[in-house]
């Protein structure tokens, strides 16, 4: 089996993220396919494409401000599931990203870390990712149900994760959660200055309320 892990970055990326890269492929055969000085969505389609064109036959997104334990890349293939996702706090709120529908059903994931079987892409057309999709809230039977749909125009920031999950989801395939996972998701709070002894300082934002 060969692992491509596409490390989303449009031009940074955070050290942490980098070791939790290695820490996680530690006995896997894999390669790292990135992306260099492009926007979302091509930091995620180039990469991807490299991956597919290697015959890679499963897929990793890791994007640049993860920080993802040691041992969760190994529990997400233990589900043994085509589409694995796992959730993390938002870096301003910490609220979680994931939403669900009414019958708990995943509509849509953050790609910070997502594992996803290459044949997948068999079924999709390129680009694999677009900025396309916005949700829609509908009132079903006194509940609220999120539904996904396309725009003609771009939507402005990202929008890839939520197409992509869009997608899948009508091909019917399903976004499987790993349980009781704790990643984070990094942010820059002060940046060093010239000095040498000035670091930069970085802060893990993990799930509102669920800090390990």
């Amino acid at each position: 089996m060969k692992l491509g892990v596409v490390l989303a970055s449009r031009g940074t990326m955070f050290s942490r993220t980098m070791e939790s890269v290695f820490e996680n492929t530690k006995g896997h055969n894999w390669k790292l396919y990135m992306a260099h000085g492009l926007p979302i969505p091509d930091c995620f389609n180039v990469p991807l494409k490299k991956a597919l064109k290697d015959k890679c036959d499963w897929i990793w997104f890791v994007e640049e401000d993860m920080y993802i334990p040691k041992g969760t890349l190994k529990r997400m293939f233990e589900l043994k599931q085509p589409i694995v996702t796992v959730d993390y706090g938002d870096k301003k709120s910490g609220k979680a990203l994931i939403l669900r529908n009414i019958d708990e059903s995943v509509v849509f994931s953050g790609m910070g870390c997502l594992l996803v079987k290459a044949d997948v892409f068999e079924k999709l057309s390129e680009p694999y990712f677009k900025p396309m999709v916005f949700w829609k809230i509908v009132e079903d039977n006194g509940d609220i149900r999120y539904e996904a749909h396309p725009e003609i125009k771009e939507t402005g920031y990202g929008m890839q994760d939520i197409y992509f999950c869009w997608i899948v989801n009508k091909l019917g395939y399903k976004i499987v959660e790993l349980p009781q996972a704790k990643i984070g998701h990094q942010r820059l709070v002060a940046k060093g200055g010239e000095s040498k002894s000035e670091v930069d300082t970085v802060e893990i934002v993990y799930i509102k309320n669920e800090n390990p």
